[in-house]
């Protein structure tokens, strides 16, 4: 079974292109290799071929620059010769062998070319790494791969998701927590069939005390309601990072709103998220590599009248240590077909999070965020605002 993790491939391709080895590299060069490199970024889309001679001439002149071999393995994933851009690789790792990126990249690349035993090792060997998004990664090609490899394999899955936060321009607190278990399906394990209990409650949200009155005195800050049901999603290909899913349940309302505290939950829609990182600018510990995630998710839900509503935020800055820390700025938006003002915003500014246990995930963030609601705003609510921001984010997968 071929992972395809193409989108990965091509997340190290990035890092590749964008090393620019004359001005990045700690390996003395000869000044014969300057005029070489910047012929190769003139023609390395429109002559691949001619570009890969001037990337071997310029290894006979530094061949202890792993950049060289990176660049070579970029190039060579790009035109399909994945026997190729193994056997340089295989020179990269022999120069940074610490780099897991590139024991990720061989591997993808043994799976390719269906030498899944050799994969499957090399997978294994970074299953154990601090660094919390090579673990999970590494996690996940296991599972795949033990499963195409072995039917006994585990095709089950279960994950935890708490994230509390505070939220100063609200001054108020958010606790949502959510629980799943369920089945992979598909050859690649691409789809999910899954129970789930969550539950979503926040400090300041009061319902209705005279409930003989309709509407008198509740005050709703956020969804506060616990809900258990099922539901499905499916990454229809395996090179694009986005699923589609929905489920379908029974909720509850946690304070009177003045309706039947019982009442269907169905949400559908479409979500995705990635990260792109940066080799790290220089060989000391201390130096930092640029990191940028980015998240989307666009859904309909019956508890908002099935209303469409669009969430996206990205990230984007300086990673230390692994990125156990990182400052960042960041842009969020948030949008909805029913024109409600707190529904509809942008909002940006700087932030911090820190991971401080590699063998635990949990992220703590601070943000500094400013922000405007772009439509339907009341005459009595100001249209801009400022947020201070405070979320511990704990996601555990079993």
């Amino acid at each position: 079974m071929k992972l395809l993790f193409c989108s990965l491939m091509s997340l190290s391709a990035v890092q590749f292109v964008n090393a620019n080895p004359v001005e990045q590299s700690q390996v003395p060069m000869d000044t014969a290799v300057y005029p070489l490199w910047e012929n190769y970024y003139k023609i390395e889309k429109s002559d691949p071929q001619q570009a890969e001679q001037m990337l071997l001439q310029i290894s006979q002149i530094t061949p202890n620059d792993v950049r060289v071999w990176k660049s070579l393995t970029y190039l060579r994933i790009n035109q399909k010769n994945n026997q190729g851009a193994l056997d340089s690789i295989v020179k990269a790792r022999a120069l940074a062998p610490q780099d897991e990126s590139l024991t990720l990249q061989q591997a993808y690349l043994l799976n390719g070319l269906e030498r899944n035993a050799e994969a499957l090792e090399l997978f294994k060997s970074v299953r154990d790494s601090t660094n919390p998004d090579t673990k999970a990664t590494a996690e996940q090609a296991v599972k795949n791969l033990q499963g195409s490899n072995d039917q006994s394999g585990s095709r089950v899955f279960a994950d935890v998701y708490f994230s509390p936060s505070y939220e100063g321009r609200f001054d108020l607190g958010l606790f949502p927590l959510k629980a799943r278990a369920g089945r992979y399906f598909g050859e690649g394990q691409q789809g999910q069939l899954y129970g789930f209990a969550s539950i979503n409650r926040d400090t300041r949200s009061s319902g209705n005390t005279n409930p003989e009155v309709l509407g008198s005195n509740a005050v709703i800050y956020d969804d506060n309601a616990a809900i258990v049901g099922v539901g499905v999603s499916y990454q229809p290909w395996l090179q694009l990072p986005v699923r589609a899913y929905a489920e379908v349940g029974g909720s509850y309302d946690l304070i009177d709103r003045d309706r039947s505290k019982f009442r269907e939950s169905i949400n559908a829609g479409l979500t995705g998220y990635q990260e792109w990182n940066s080799d790290q600018w220089c060989e000391q510990a201390a130096c930092p590599n640029w990191h940028t995630d980015a998240y989307g998710n666009i859904a309909t839900y019956s508890r908002e009248d099935y209303s469409v509503l669009a969430d996206m935020r990205v990230r984007t800055g300086l990673g230390f240590a692994n990125n156990s820390v990182q400052l960042y700025g960041k842009f969020h938006s948030i949008n909805d077909t029913a024109h409600r003002y707190y529904n509809n915003f942008a909002e940006a500014g700087p932030g911090v999070s820190w991971k401080p246990f590699a063998q635990f995930p949990m992220t703590l963030r601070v943000e500094q965020l400013y922000g405007k609601y772009v439509t339907s705003t009341p005459t009595d609510v100001k249209d801009t605002f400022n947020n201070t921001r405070v979320e511990l984010t704990i996601y555990q997968g079993f």
